[in-house]
């Protein structure tokens, strides 16, 4: 699976240590994201996180979710939160 600009999710190190981290937590399956065709993982049925271009992770949080640790994470300036847009939670590096 690519992105836009051409690169694959193996050239992403961002990705990659997200994958990584995920594969300690738990059994994460590899697969093409519901929404594009991005990479993305899955616990289940359930898509957990997609690449959403290089060095910008979708996190697939709920609401509830977010508000329970939102406050962790204020001033962080690698997350973007905005609960207007469609995918309210974005992670840049």
């Amino acid at each position: 699976m690519g992105h836009e600009s051409g690169m694959t999710d193996e050239d992403d190190l961002i990705w990659l240590a997200v994958v990584d981290l995920c594969e300690e937590l738990g059994p994460v399956e590899h697969r093409a994201s519901r929404w594009a065709d991005k990479p993305a993982l899955f616990l289940g049925r359930r898509e957990v996180a997609h690449a959403e271009a290089p060095g910008r992770i979708d996190p697939r949080i709920t609401a509830k979710g977010w508000r329970a640790q939102a406050a962790a994470f204020t001033g962080d300036p690698s997350i973007h939160h905005d609960q207007a847009a469609r995918v309210p939670l974005r992670l840049h590096a």
